[in-house]
């Protein structure tokens, strides 16, 4: 199978967790990431992610509306789907290091990025919506949450601003609510 070839040539190797695979070394993750970036350009997943980085939120939603009109599946009404499908998107965008599900401050928060070169920090909560009337509510809520939580805390003193993006989904609709911090 593919994943025999993988691991007998060395692009992954087994991990410590039984059935766990892992990727042996940086130089065969960036090499992941390069093909896994050019796939996305097809798919204005990297345009989507470069804007919201640069801070330009209405590009991003723009380009996320028809990515997520594009790509989800209208019976996602799931979290966990939209979270695995922003975490994946942040985690190609070369240069920053996203983590899921990380305790900080009072709570535990859905998505943290961190460009150190850059001193900027992103911090994503997803919440999803009953109906699409509740979306702009959902996306205020979710960030609320990040500050009433205190997920800032997060960052060390290297991190000179920081992104709060609240997103809601429900189903192939979206809404984005966006704030920066400056510390």
């Amino acid at each position: 199978s593919m994943w025999t070839l993988f691991l007998h040539s060395g692009y992954i190797t087994i991990g410590k967790e039984k059935g766990k695979v892992k990727i042996p070394n940086e130089e065969v993750r960036r090499a992941y990431g390069k093909i896994i970036r050019e796939a996305m350009k097809e798919l204005e997943i990297e345009n989507a992610m470069g804007y919201l980085l640069k801070g330009q939120k209405d590009k991003f939603e723009e380009v996320m509306r028809r990515v997520v009109r594009n790509q989800i599946s209208y019976h996602n009404t799931r979290e966990e789907g939209y979270h695995n499908f922003l975490l994946g998107m942040l985690s190609c965008y070369e240069g920053y290091r996203p983590k899921s599900n990380i305790e900080a401050g009072r709570g535990r928060l859905d998505i943290v990025a961190e460009y150190i070169k850059k001193r900027e920090g992103l911090i994503i909560e997803i919440k999803v919506s009953k109906s699409e009337e509740g979306l702009e509510k959902r996306a205020k809520e979710a960030i609320e949450q990040i500050k009433e939580k205190r997920y800032r805390d997060y960052f060390g003193k290297e991190i000179r601003s920081i992104r709060l993006l609240g997103i809601a989904f429900h189903k192939k609709e979206m809404v984005c609510k966006y704030e920066e911090i400056l510390i």
